[in-house]
């Protein structure tokens, strides 16, 4: 399993659908899109909810 944390998120990559579970420091959680770079997925989802538009 893919796993690690970027600022306080940490996140996982489900093996069987490629689907990104992340944890936010508040302690929801999220599901993201299968992707060929996880880690760069999630940072692309921590800076959009920063700052949102």
């Amino acid at each position: 399993m893919n796993y690690g944390e970027i600022d306080g998120y940490h996140y996982a990559v489900i093996e069987e659908t490629g689907l990104i579970v992340v944890r936010s420091p508040d302690g929801m959680m999220r599901m993201l899109p299968a992707s060929n770079d996880p880690e760069m997925t999630v940072r692309s989802f921590i800076e959009r909810i920063r700052c949102p538009p």
